[in-house]
């Protein structure tokens, strides 16, 4: 039955698909945007193929309607209001129908609000705890095994690395997973409350076939202003920050030189690496989970089987509920240093994300050469630091083959269309081998 339904929802995908190339406008004018299939990656990573996270304070209002706010990089909201402004122009003069379902004036239903990385990662994450403490730790008892911190993050760590796969826990593994949304960039908002469900080709033939759009006025003039129309969601504009970039008069050019940056530049200034982050985060977020925890369980309970004394039944075991109290998180931060800033945490917490960003990338050497990545990332961050160590953990796992999750783009991680071909080669090559977590996450000096 589930294969049955699998098999349906591919072929209403085909299907979908199909109908919609046979009927989309297309202009060979006008480049367009594919979330699907060509552009998955579009500013979530920069030019050197690392994710990245735009700084909030690059960021500005954008038109979202009289009673909304909502948000974009600045140079898209400057964007699009000289674009709004030039569409209601056309409204009014009549060139344009002024019942189009894209509306008489111009206004952002979706962006940056509803992809933040702060909140978005943060509800995710908390999902993934949430499934940890009512789902993992019921099954089998497993709740037992957490007495303290330490063993709380051994079992978390074996519950994330089964999962981690399909649920990516570092927020570089999220940022360019399928579950981080397309509107955390900053370049990218809807203006028009489009579906996106598997059956959506009415809906997106809907506005495909709106005069404002069929004509071909709404893809070409969106251009003029440095946006792309999104193939798969006509009612979804992308900036282009590589539009007009030998031309800084014109197109998206224009507004990304109002604001000091250009195509080159823009994603080093605008924007930061995700992976410099994610140290931090995953202990910061472990402690938080932990803290979370022990609140909701200050004392621990473990079956206790005793075997009756001598005389008594022999097939008989005596059962008892044993409760102690469980050691609490470690301390509150104090002044200049958090409470796990010792070198047995951070090299622990190094390890930890060499695993997880492994396996999230589906790296072929997870199983087969842990051991010796893990000795040289040590060595890196015991000679050179902690920064030198999250560039070793990234170097080592973007373009490396990946989850499934993440599709080919136009410039996929960076690399040419020959080098995509080989790495892919070698991931079909690989997908036999297993990769479940062979070992368990050990600390130096006995830590966890």
């Amino acid at each position: 039955m589930a294969e049955e339904k699998s098999l349906g929802l591919v072929e209403a995908i085909f299907e979908n698909k199909k109908n919609l190339n046979d009927k989309y406008p297309y202009s060979a004018e006008v480049k367009y945007f594919d979330l699907h299939r060509k552009h998955f990656l579009y500013g979530k990573i920069d030019r050197s193929g690392d994710a990245i996270m735009i700084q909030e304070t690059n960021l500005s209002a954008i038109r979202a309607g009289k009673k909304s706010t909502n948000f974009a990089a600045d140079f898209v909201s400057d964007a699009f209001s000289d674009f709004r402004e030039y569409y209601r122009s056309k409204i009014w003069s009549q060139v344009l129908d002024k019942n189009s379902y894209f509306g008489n004036d111009l206004a952002v239903r979706k962006g940056w609000l509803q992809g933040s990385i702060g909140y978005s990662y943060h509800h995710y994450t908390n999902k993934l705890y949430s499934d940890f403490t009512n789902v993992y730790l019921k099954t089998d008892r497993r709740h037992e095994k957490i007495v303290n911190f330490d063993s709380f993050l051994i079992e978390f760590m074996r519950y994330i690395c089964i999962n981690a796969y399909y649920f990516p826990f570092t927020r570089t593994g999220y940022i360019l997973s399928h579950h981080s949304s397309p509107f955390m960039s900053g370049l990218t908002f809807e203006i028009a409350p489009g579906s996106h469900s598997v059956g959506r080709d009415a809906d997106i033939l809907k506005y495909v076939n709106d005069p404002n759009f069929f004509s071909g006025w709404i893809p070409d003039a969106s251009k003029k202003f440095g946006f792309m129309v999104d193939i798969n969601a006509p009612w979804r504009l992308v900036f282009n920050v590589a539009s007009s970039a030998s031309e800084p008069r014109y197109g998206g050019a224009k507004y990304l030189s109002k604001r000091g940056v250009n195509f080159e530049n823009v994603f080093d200034v605008y924007y930061t690496k995700s992976h410099l982050t994610d140290f931090q985060n995953l202990k910061s977020l472990l402690l938080q989970f932990y803290k979370a925890y022990y609140m909701a369980n200050r004392t621990s309970e473990r079956l206790e089987y005793v075997t009756p004394s001598n005389g008594g039944d022999c097939y008989t075991k005596k059962i008892t509920l044993k409760r102690s109290d469980r050691s609490p998180p470690p301390p509150t931060q104090t002044i200049g240093k958090g409470p796990l800033d010792t070198p047995e945490y951070d090299e622990y917490f190094l390890k930890a994300l060499l695993k997880l960003r492994l396996i999230e990338s589906r790296h072929p050497d997870i199983n087969k050469n842990l051991k010796s990545l893990t000795k040289e990332l040590l060595d890196t961050s015991r000679a050179l630091g902690i920064i030198a160590a999250l560039n070793y953990i990234n170097n080592l796992t973007k373009g490396a083959p990946v989850s499934k999750f993440l599709r080919k783009g136009k410039f996929w991680y960076g690399m040419d269309k020959a080098k995509y071909n080989n790495i892919k080669r070698e991931v079909q090559q690989s997908l036999a081998s297993s990769l479940s977590p062979d070992h368990d996450l050990t600390g130096t000096k006995g830590k966890v």
